[in-house]
């Protein structure tokens, strides 16, 4: 069998546009991480949307198709956006020229380890680090934590989010597929489900092990993705939207999700 690798998806990057953020799962996603970024940042007494405190700087991590690099950078914020995928980065330079932002991101194509590594040596720090659905396609995630936490600011914030291993065990569940989860976990080469499928405990203990302390945690997509008919409320996008956003901090609905967001701070 090869080695594995971390994920490219020079080769899905259409697809990937087209199925997760062209979509309500997409939707969501984007909803959930936007809302607990605003509430701690409110917290914290430096709202995204107000310049007062001045910019934030903000790196990007695996950023996809760059919608939180758009919109922080729209808001004024120094924003470093990387992915491994030239195309994914085409797709994302493309729609922040649309947005007229392009020219407020500093885009790194590549591998994020010379990256992160280079950023390191230069003495870089970030008041915000994303890092969204990243860690579960890298070949080796458990380095991701180390990595990261090296370019946080004092006061900076990490925002991770990973593929939930409960999530997928219960879709599964539903589904019928018990043979599933009596072997140990794997995707099928070329399919959109990831490398890695992780508990709370496994990327806590990470972010633990480098003096990350967990402020907040959400689920995204606790319920839509499992719900066989579209009707009532399930008919209605936006009533979906809001109530996952309802739903997606509360206990216990928020470890079904089929993503969890962790936001973190370096410990005192």
């Amino acid at each position: 069998m090869a080695a594995l690798a971390d994920r490219n998806f020079d080769d899905l990057a259409a697809k990937f546009a087209r199925k997760i953020y062209s979509s309500q799962k997409g939707e969501v996603r984007l909803a959930v991480i936007w809302r607990d970024l605003e509430e701690w940042f409110a917290e914290a007494a430096r709202p995204l949307q107000g310049a007062a405190a001045g910019p934030l700087r903000v790196l990007d991590i695996g950023g996809g198709l760059g919608q939180f690099s758009c919109r922080l950078a729209a808001l004024g914020h120094c924003v470093t956006y990387n992915d491994l995928s030239t195309q994914m980065l085409a797709l994302a330079q493309r729609s922040a020229e649309q947005a007229g932002c392009a020219a407020n991101i500093d885009w790194r194509p590549g591998s994020y380890q010379p990256l992160v590594a280079a950023l390191a040596e230069r003495g870089e720090r970030y008041d915000l680090i994303l890092c969204h659905a990243v860690i579960e396609w890298l070949a080796e995630p458990q380095r991701l934590a180390a990595e990261l936490a090296q370019l946080l600011a004092e006061r900076g914030l990490l925002s991770l989010s990973y593929y939930n291993r409960h999530g997928w065990a219960y879709r599964n569940l539903l589904r019928g597929n018990f043979n599933l989860l009596d072997r140990p976990y794997r995707a099928e080469p070329g399919s959109l489900t990831p490398h890695h499928a992780f508990t709370q405990p496994q990327v806590a203990g990470w972010l633990n092990e480098q003096r990350l302390q967990l402020e907040r945690s959400s689920g995204i997509r606790v319920f839509s993705d499992y719900a066989g008919e579209r009707r009532g409320g399930l008919a209605d996008p936006a009533a979906v939207v809001a109530r996952e956003l309802a739903q997606s901090s509360q206990e216990p609905y928020k470890w079904l999700g089929r993503y969890i967001h962790l936001l973190a701070t370096p410990a005192d």
